[in-house]
């Protein structure tokens, strides 16, 4: 984290994140880490973002889409009924998902949707 003009305002340099070797940074009382987990694809990765009780997990693969959430360690978000998909092997354009009776190309995305309800 580095200071920016206003002293209260730190920004995170990803970069930074990425090479350290503990993939975590500390500042006061907000850590970003990003982490990856056994068995997902290879190009899934997870970047949390904890300050006291709140945690919040975003996926980059996902378009930052938000992973899991916790306020005082209890969750605040849904547990999704798909598991990450690789976006190594996802093809937007394929035609898996119909509507209407028509192919959909480009709305893959909908199959792997982990949106709340």
């Amino acid at each position: 984290m580095t200071p920016s003009k206003d002293s209260r305002i730190h920004s995170l340099n990803c970069r930074q994140l990425s090479e350290n070797v503990t993939n975590h940074i500390q500042h006061n009382d907000f850590a970003v880490s990003l982490t990856h987990r056994s068995g997902e694809p290879e190009g899934v990765n997870r970047i949390t973002l904890t300050h006291k009780a709140l945690s919040v997990e975003l996926l980059p693969s996902k378009g930052l889409s938000i992973g899991e959430a916790f306020y005082q360690n209890r969750p605040i978000f849904w547990d999704p009924p798909v598991e990450l998909v690789d976006p190594d092997t996802l093809v937007l354009a394929s035609d898996e998902v119909w509507r209407d009776r028509q192919p959909a190309p480009g709305m893959v995305f909908i199959k792997t949707y982990m949106g709340g309800h």
